[in-house]
């Protein structure tokens, strides 16, 4: 992506000219955590599709930190702050920031997903590994 050179996939190519273009939106440090949220999104994306074919693993733990890691949440919560406010005033608090944004995403997007009968979400996955009904570990 740093070398400007066209990729022969075209999501790649697509994608390589984002990061100097938050470069001109957002402030330096701003732009390289939104560069590597998305980025982190864009491989989480590709786990998930090779994961596919396998056995899910019925491990609480491994669906949060999957989530965690693995989160565009850090961008979103980039683009909610002033470019102009410096990152130290907003680097300790931006954890709950996505925390807040990442849960109230669970929440807010609970109903649409199970009237979708959609079963690859936050909720469903703890609730079949927990063996517990999904209104519990919501």
């Amino acid at each position: 992506f740093g070398s400007s050179e066209c990729h022969p996939n075209k999501v790649r190519n697509d994608i390589s000219g984002l990061p100097n273009e938050a470069y001109r939106h957002f402030g330096e440090v701003a732009a390289d955590l939104i560069v590597h949220a998305c980025l982190e999104f864009v491989t989480a994306r590709v786990l998930e599709v090779q994961d596919s074919t396998k056995e899910p693993k019925q491990i609480p733990s491994r669906y949060t930190k999957m989530k965690n890691i693995f989160s565009i949440f850090e961008a979103f919560a980039m683009f909610i702050l002033p470019r102009k406010l410096p990152y130290h005033v907003y680097m300790r608090a931006l954890p709950f920031i996505c925390r807040l944004i990442n849960c109230t995403n669970d929440v807010l997007s609970f109903y649409k997903e199970e009237c979708a009968s959609e079963t690859g979400t936050l909720i469903s996955l703890l609730a079949r590994a927990c063996g517990e009904p999904k209104d519990k570990v919501l």
